[in-house]
């Protein structure tokens, strides 16, 4: 049987404080258990000959909970929601990411990859867009610094990843985060 590692990582996997798209190359420093948990399963992974990790971020998609079912769930329930504004990355929907995957794994790609949908936004910006794309525009979204909140965890203020390794292997980038996202919500 004929077989290989591919690990799905995250930007977590980076302190945010580099503040523009981090590349393959660039050292990983977690800030939570999350992330740090992540790198070492990346640590353990390429260990591996011929493995494939991809690191990708900000995930949505058919199953499982995400940010978007999160914020159309709270548009049910409120009509006034607060997000952060100063946390930055690339939403990425998984129907995207599996078809990226599928491409690396049949050109026998190996090493370290960053996948995710073109473009960056706030959490923020990215549930604005949630709200216009599914008609929900008479709930109000109010941008909240993330000082302003409770979180269990520390989250990287800036964990963009770079996909310019990608583009060079396949000869194409990931459709606009945007675009992906209306296809998620409108079908």
């Amino acid at each position: 049987v004929k077989s290989r590692l591919v690990q799905i990582s995250t930007d977590y996997v980076f302190d945010g404080a580099k503040g523009m798209p981090y590349r393959e190359e660039d050292t990983p420093n977690p800030i939570n258990v999350y992330g740090r948990s992540k790198l070492k399963g990346e640590e353990y992974a390429l260990k591996i000959e011929g493995s494939l990790v991809i690191r990708t971020s900000w995930l949505y998609g058919r199953n499982g909970p995400n940010f978007v079912d999160t914020i159309l769930r709270l548009a049910k329930e409120k009509k006034a929601l607060t997000v952060v504004d100063d946390q930055f990355g690339s939403p990425t929907y998984t129907s995207d990411l599996a078809g990226a995957i599928a491409k690396l794994i049949e050109k026998e790609i190996t090493g370290i990859i960053h996948v995710t949908n073109s473009g960056i936004c706030s959490w923020y910006e990215f549930a604005r867009e949630i709200l216009k794309i599914a008609s929900k525009e008479d709930v109000s979204v109010a941008a909240i610094k993330t000082t302003g909140i409770s979180r269990p965890a520390k989250r990287p203020h800036f964990s963009a990843l770079d996909n310019s390794r990608y583009i060079a292997i396949t000869g194409q980038s990931l459709r606009p985060w945007p675009d992906a996202l209306t296809e998620y919500l409108v079908g």
